[in-house]
Order: C-alpha cells, then sequence, then structure tokens
C-alpha cells in the first residue's frame, strides 16, 4: 500500500482514533454474529447442512456484512440486479473491500486464497462471514472443493463468488484471469453474473484511477493492523458497482463452451467496464 501525503483527498481523513472505534465496533459485531451463528449450530444443522447454510448465509451473514460496510461508511452504488439464486459471481479483486461489498450485495459464500486464512483476526473474520479457502496449488484439493461448492450451490440455492485473478491486483490494471474455478459453470446449472467496481469518492471528494493504490494492502510494508487503522479513517467511502450482462446456462450449454470460454467472455465483460475511464 502507498501512503499518499500529497493525494487530493490525504486531507479529508480523519485520526487514527476513528479506525481504532471502528475496528472495536467491529469486534463487538462479530461477536455478536457468532452467538447467532452458534444457536443455528445447535438448532438447525443437525438436521439439515444446506438449510443452515442458506439460512445462516441469508439471514446472519448477508445482513451481518451490510452492518460491516455501514460500519465502515462504505456507501455502495449499484447499478443492475443480482439475482438471488444459484448465480456464480465473478469480480476482479482489489483486496479486503471489494469482498465485503460482494457480501453486501448478495447473500452468497466467497471462494478465496488459502493463505488469506493465515492473516490474524482477518483469517477468523472471514471464515465466519462464510469464506470458503482453496489451495490453487493443490489440483486435488481445488477438485474437491468445486465439487462441494458445485452441491453447495445445488442443495442450499445461494450464490458463490470468487476472483479468478488469483492475487490484488493495484487497482489501475487487471490481471489475467484463472479459469479453474470456472468449473463450476460447466454443469449447466447456473449462471455466471460478471460485475465490476470502482472506489469513486471519499467524503464526496472525487478519487482517480491513480488513487486505487491507497486501498491496497501490501504484506511486505504493512502489518494487518497498521493498515486497517490507515484504511479506515475516511468518513464515508463511495463504491460504484455496475452489475453487468451475465452469462447464463443455456448459453453456455448450447455453445458447448468450456470453462476456459467462460473464463475468457467473464474476462472480456469485466475488463471493458473497468477500463471505461469516461463513465464512472
Amino acid at each position: 500500500m502507498t501512503t499518499r501525503t500529497n493525494s487530493t483527498f490525504e486531507g479529508q481523513l480523519y485520526g487514527r482514533w476513528l479506525s481504532v472505534f471502528r475496528i472495536l465496533t467491529i469486534i463487538l459485531w462479530v461477536l455478536i454474529g457468532c452467538v447467532f451463528t452458534g444457536l443455528l449450530r445447535v438448532f438447525i444443522r443437525p438436521f439439515s447442512k444446506w438449510h443452515f447454510i442458506r439460512v445462516n448465509t441469508l439471514w446472519i451473514v448477508h445482513p451481518w456484512s451490510r452492518g460491516i460496510v455501514w460500519i465502515l461508511g462504505m456507501r455502495i452504488r449499484m447499478e443492475g440486479k443480482i439475482e438471488p439464486n444459484q448465480q456464480i459471481i465473478v469480480s476482479h479483486h482489489m483486496g479486503l473491500i471489494d469482498s465485503l461489498m460482494v457480501m453486501a450485495l448478495s447473500p452468497c459464500m466467497v471462494l478465496s486464497n488459502r493463505d488469506i486464512r493465515k492473516i490474524p483476526f482477518v483469517g477468523f473474520l472471514l471464515r465466519f462471514l462464510g469464506f470458503v479457502f482453496l489451495d490453487r496449488r493443490q489440483p486435488r484439493s481445488l477438485l474437491k472443493a468445486i465439487s462441494d461448492q458445485r452441491n453447495m450451490l445445488r442443495q442450499s440455492r445461494i450464490n458463490v463468488a470468487f476472483f479468478p485473478e488469483g492475487f490484488v491486483g493495484d487497482g489501475n490494471e487487471m490481471g489475467t484471469f484463472h479459469s479453474s474455478l470456472f468449473a463450476l459453470a460447466e454443469s449447466h446449472d447456473f449462471d455466471v453474473q460478471p460485475i465490476a467496481f470502482r472506489c469513486t469518492a471519499i467524503n464526496e471528494t472525487p478519487l482517480s484511477f491513480q488513487d486505487a493504490s491507497f486501498f491496497l494492502f501490501n504484506a511486505e510494508e504493512h502489518t494487518i493492523v497498521a493498515y486497517l487503522t490507515h484504511l479506515f479513517r475516511w468518513k464515508t467511502l463511495t463504491i460504484e458497482t455496475r452489475v453487468l450482462s451475465p452469462i447464463v446456462r443455456n448459453e453456455i450449454q448450447n455453445n458447448g463452451w468450456s470453462r476456459q470460454d467462460v473464463s475468457k467472455r467473464t474476462e472480456g465483460r469485466i475488463r471493458e467496464a473497468f477500463n471505461d475511464r469516461i463513465s464512472w
């Protein structure tokens, strides 16, 4: 992450006390969520794993994520609509805020890199939120995870989301999509829903594309605590999100598209929206 002391919005940021207050509030919010999830585990999970996942995602994780977004002062403006059932949500990746954004936009489970699980507190928080951690370097593990998630989509009828770049981008350029997780779409049971987003303002002060690096976490330069206490000093952060034209299951089946084909088409739609420097 680059500290922009001369940026147009640096003067808009508040003191670190605001970040500390928000982090403490999030910890309290996590504890409240854990209580309700624990009750569901006791009363529902023993009878139906899939019903537990659905109820927990719809009625605890999704509103809980919206609460986190509100606590952090994130104001999401969405253009379009994400269907609530059995959609594969795909987005470019920019850091922690996009993962929270996706879970606030739609009741879903997020597939993420296993390394994130090792980050203190953040790993626990993301597991609680319903993130599923994958080891992309282990083909057998990945195949099993894809099979499990496909079954979960069918049985629990919620959405799943992932970031196919496989790494956090620099906010200015998108990476090439990896096609492995698009195998979820090869069963022809689910639609692929691409979305694109951009942070457009802090405290109503417009942000440029170059300012996007402010939101990035560099593990070599900062601890997660230093990153968060620096990051959450805005009063409000405006994020514009575009729900793009979906790739529907019938289209995939009728054209005989492989996961590589679906990956290329999804990447093309997101990249076109992401590179649009005029209409954002």
